[in-house]
């Protein structure tokens, strides 16, 4: 008999075994009933008709009754006294059942549970049970069953229950805390039972960890590359395409094939062993360098891949193949030698691929290798995508490159301008936003929608950072001194910089080596940035908040949901899209939108900027939907670090009525950038 089954048919210890009524009773009783009738009414006839004399009559009746009584006495004795046997032995022969039952489900090989459906409070367990999850039965019984659920980083991959109510959660697959710490992988078999008396499941556990272990292994060994660990060719066609089946229809991927040059003679020069090392310290670099959620496989002898979702287009692509080129330059400890190592590298990208009939990870996969046959063709050390006009696009993007890491070794190509920021209510002047140009030599203007991204993707986005942050302390020196109370000028912040270990300490370091207080200074991140913000990203903005810096959420409601970060992290004002504010006042939905989110900041304490006032109309809209803080060419355009201090120095004077038309705050637009 199965564990369920037999402790299905368990007694409760609680509840006293019943007799059975037997099936004669009522016909016992009913032959009692008509036997005295009987006797009664035979023997009074009998009487009357033998004995004539009323006194001896009277004797003879009352003798007769007695006699009936003892007789009936005595058979109802017996009669009780046999039921009684009976039922002792019932008892006894159950009592012994029981504790059979009892024994079984305690000394059971597999881990047994009784639960209490509606709560999931465990309620009995085994000695199993105590050897699986490391805790005696005392601390297993009274926890909640689903306390034994470990916590993971990714979904099941198997339906984790069966079946319907209470009994649903108690069946399938699942992942549990064992011993030790040690998440196991058990199967749950769960039924219907009931506990003194009460309704509960018993939960049969089957440890598959060994098992799951086994098949893990084998699933690896398959997948992966033995010598490396990476990924193989066979995982990185599945991983494409499951990524081609589940993409939006605006999502875009990268395709990065690296072949490493002069491989051969490290081979030949050396030993296995050494072209071994080499192949780990590439594997290792690409890995250690790759975004989250990039795929590094090695698909050859002395090739290697990088699937990269959400690359989009060729400078970016061009970009990451040249971070990852310069961290495998870096040369490699072979006995004693350092050997520098350079890669070919070919390029695919997703949004040039057209494919019928067939899986797209292969064709995809056929793009980089001619991309990478065309670099090889260039020498060691090519770059080349599968389209022309897109290597070309690269190429632009590379040439960019350089020139904004020559930028950083000047003063006067990265400046700032400063739009300044009004309350919407007094018109006071109450900060700006200070917003980086490029003043290339030869290409004009370049905006910072095109340089920081740039520097987002080769890795120079701290020290962009560092360089305008400098320029800005710098430039405060002109308004810092008259700045009135509150006044703050904000710095954007990338979503990059939060991942750098070091960069929180890094800007209230420089912050307070200049001398600045930080009740001047905000920082803007974009909602998008902090969707996913993960530890150490939560770590800088609490410690940055902690210093005194406002933090503000930029683009709100630009098409993410960050009610969870407004809860969650130390906001002082939200920055709502200028989406929502250059239709105002005609469009009814925008003003509603804006209505509500003025609601919201207000519940939680928090200021609401309006981004992209172009207008008189906009202003008083914004400003009549409650509003705090506006900012757009309605108000003011970008300025410098000297006009801004000029305009501080008369920003009392600045009476609402002065906001629109004044020829301090909107000088003529040539040459001007256009609106953010």
């Amino acid at each position: 008999m199965c564990a369920c089954g037999i402790v299905r048919a368990m007694p409760d210890r609680a509840q006293p075994p019943r007799a059975r009524e037997p099936a004669a009773a009522p016909l016992v009783a009913l032959g009692y009933a008509v036997l005295g009738l009987s006797w009664i009414l035979l023997s009074d006839g009998l009487v009357e008709a033998l004995f004539s004399d009323p006194d001896h009559r009277r004797w003879v009746q009352t003798s007769k009754g007695t006699a009936f009584v003892l007789v009936t006495a005595v058979a109802l004795w017996a009669v009780v006294r046999g039921l009684l046997r009976r039922l002792d032995g019932a008892r006894q022969r159950l009592a012994a059942r029981q504790a059979e039952w009892r024994t079984i489900f305690t000394e059971h090989p597999a881990p047994l549970f009784v639960v209490a459906p509606d709560t999931g409070e465990v309620l009995e367990s085994n000695r199993a049970a105590t050897q699986l999850y490391g805790r005696s039965i005392e601390h297993l019984v009274g926890r909640r069953f689903g306390d034994f659920e470990a916590i993971v980083d990714t979904p099941d991959p198997e339906p984790s229950a069966t079946g319907e109510g209470p009994l649903r959660r108690y069946s399938g697959l699942h992942r549990h805390v064992g011993g030790e710490g040690r998440t196991r992988w058990v199967d749950l078999h769960a039924v219907a039972v009931s506990h003194q008396g009460q309704p509960a499941v018993l939960v049969h556990v089957l440890d598959l960890t060994a098992e799951r272990e086994v098949h893990e292994a084998l699933s690896f060994a398959r997948s992966h590359d033995p010598l490396t660990g990476l990924p193989n060719r066979r995982a990185l066609l599945s991983r494409m395409d499951g990524w081609f089946a589940r993409r939006d229809s605006d999502e875009e991927a990268a395709l990065l094939l690296f072949d490493l040059d002069g491989f051969r003679r490290i081979a030949q020069g050396w030993s296995t062993e050494a072209a071994d090392q080499v192949l780990k310290a590439v594997a290792g670099r690409l890995r250690e360098v790759s975004r989250p959620g990039d795929l590094v496989a090695r698909t050859g002898m002395d090739e290697f891949a990088v699937f990269m979702p959400g690359l989009a287009d060729a400078p970016a692509a061009s970009d990451r193949a040249e971070v990852l080129r310069a961290q495998l330059a870096v040369p490699v400890n072979l006995g004693g030698e350092a050997v520098g190592l350079s890669a070919s590298v070919g390029v695919a990208l997703s949004d040039e691929l057209s494919v019928v009939g067939e899986s797209p990870a292969e064709p995809f996969l056929r793009r980089a290798l001619a991309g990478l046959a065309r670099a090889k063709r260039e020498g060691p050390g090519g770059l080349a995508f599968a389209d022309a006009s897109a290597q070309a696009e690269a190429a632009e993007a590379l040439r960019l490159l350089a020139g904004l890491r020559q930028a950083l070794q000047v003063t006067d190509q990265l400046v700032l301008r400063y739009q300044p920021l009004f309350d919407l209510q007094t018109g006071a002047l109450v900060g700006a936003e200070a917003l980086a140009e490029w003043h290339h030599p030869e290409r004009g203007r370049v905006s910072a929608g095109r340089f920081i991204p740039l520097a987002e993707r080769a890795g120079l986005i701290a020290e962009v950072g560092d360089y305008l942050l400098r320029f800005a302390l710098a430039d405060g020196a002109a308004w810092l001194p008259v700045a009135p109370q509150g006044f703050r000028i904000y710095l954007n912040i990338s979503p990059v910089q939060l991942r750098i270990p070091e960069f929180s300490c890094n800007l209230i370091r420089q912050v307070e080596e200049a001398g600045w207080p930080t009740a001047h200074l905000g920082l803007e991140i974009t909602e998008s940035a902090v969707m996913d913000v993960d530890g150490p990203a939560r770590a800088h903005l609490n410690r940055l908040h902690r210093a005194g810096f406002a933090l503000a959420l930029d683009d709100f409601g630009s098409g993410y949901s960050s009610l969870g970060a407004l809860r969650d992290l130390p906001f002082a004002r939200v920055k709502l899209d200028q989406t929502f504010v250059r239709d105002l006042p005609a469009s009814t939905a925008d003003a509603g939108i804006v209505r509500a989110v003025v609601g919201l900041a207000k519940g939680l304490g928090i200021e609401v900027v309006a981004e992209g006032i172009e207008g008189e109309p906009q202003r008083e809209a914004t400003r009549a939907l409650g509003c705090h803080v506006g900012q757009g060419y309605g108000l003011a355009r970008p300025v410098t670090a000297e006009a801004l201090a000029a305009l501080i120095e008369g920003a009392p004077a600045v009476g609402r009525t002065q906001l629109l038309g004044s020829p301090v705050l909107n000088p003529p637009s040539s040459g001007d950038p256009p609106p953010r």
